[in-house]
């Protein structure tokens, strides 16, 4: 896999955990109850994506890519929070509040990198 293709897989993934956080963000009005299976996609997705970035981060650092998106440690480490928080959570449970503050702490951050 090229460059040009490994950052757009990268991407891809980034896309895919943003996504899911504006997803349990809509979930906040009525919470849930969740499964073990949602869980366990979630904390997969949210894995993959801390993943991603800590690629992306290693690669601009290294000099070996560039990137529009201005990572901040705080957008990381506020995704690493609502990773760690999905873990607690028993299946079968209703979303706690707070795991939509988390949400809501991360989705703010990414939006203030993205501009």
């Amino acid at each position: 896999m090229d460059a040009s293709e490994q950052a757009s897989v990268l991407a891809n993934v980034i896309s895919d955990g943003i996504n899911h956080l504006a997803y349990i963000r809509s979930l906040r009005a009525e919470p849930p109850l969740v499964s073990a299976a949602e869980l366990e996609e979630w904390g997969g997705i949210f894995d993959r994506t801390q993943s991603a970035l800590a690629e992306i981060q290693t690669s601009v650092h290294e000099g070996r890519a560039q990137t529009s998106l201005p990572l901040t440690s705080d957008a990381v480490r506020s995704l690493a929070d609502v990773r760690a928080h999905l873990s607690t959570i028993a299946p079968g449970t209703q979303l706690p509040a707070s795991l939509f503050d988390l949400v809501e702490i991360a989705w703010s951050e990414f939006m203030k990198a993205s501009g």
